[in-house]
């Protein structure tokens, strides 16, 4: 293996390279109650991008949603959208979503 190898469970990857592992298990399905908001990036044909500056001069925050139907019609497709929706089908009360294109 090159300096730049990393094995891990029991997968070869060859770098430079970036690995993560994401813990997704408090994000069940059933919400469990908890009232958490969860958050989402990525790409979308509607919607401002969080930090856009509006000719007024406000800059745009992250959009929260309290329902799919809510995120579809501000996002309208994309796979922001697509995370937004999974997000409330697993669940989640409320969803913050940031456009990044």
């Amino acid at each position: 293996m090159s300096k730049y190898s990393v094995v891990r469970g029991g997968t070869p990857y060859t770098g430079p390279i970036v690995v993560t592992k994401v813990d997704d298990s408090r994000l069940a399905a059933g919400g469990g109650g908890t009232g958490l908001t969860v958050m989402v990036v990525g790409e979308s044909t509607g919607g401002f991008p969080a930090g856009y500056t509006l000719p007024n001069g406000t800059v745009v925050p992250p959009m929260i949603f309290g329902s799919s139907g809510e995120a579809t019609s501000k996002l309208r497709s994309g796979e922001l959208l697509w995370m937004v929706q999974r997000a409330f089908a697993g669940g989640a009360p409320k969803v913050a979503a940031v456009r990044v294109n």
